[in-house]
């Protein structure tokens, strides 16, 4: 299954990613994984303008305010997250433990 055109090259990245490793071959699943890609993409173009113009801004009172694009990237984060969520993809840890992997236990 071939990524939509309108989507990025993050976007396609993931999309292929998630395609080959998952194998999503059904029209429901891939329209979640397409709202997951553009949010992956807006998600990148707001943190490219963010980067390039900084986390605050001065308004028009010469005071500092957050940027406010931060918002609309925390947006895009949720329904990044949400979208792959919905998916409900079967991610099998590596190991055959939950949670973190044991730690050095030599003491410092």
């Amino acid at each position: 299954m071939k990524a939509p055109k309108h989507l990025r090259k993050a976007g396609k990245k993931h999309w292929q990613q998630i395609i080959n490793e998952f194998e999503i071959n059904d029209s429901g699943g891939a329209s979640i994984l397409q709202v997951a890609c553009e949010s992956l993409d807006r998600l990148t173009e707001i943190r490219e303008a963010i980067d390039k113009e900084g986390v605050t801004q001065l308004d028009r009172f010469s005071q500092t305010r957050p940027h406010p694009l931060l918002a609309e990237e925390h947006k895009a984060k949720v329904a990044f997250l949400s979208a792959m969520k919905n998916l409900n993809l079967d991610i099998t840890p590596e190991n055959n433990f939950i949670g973190r992997p044991p730690g050095n236990s030599k003491k410092v």
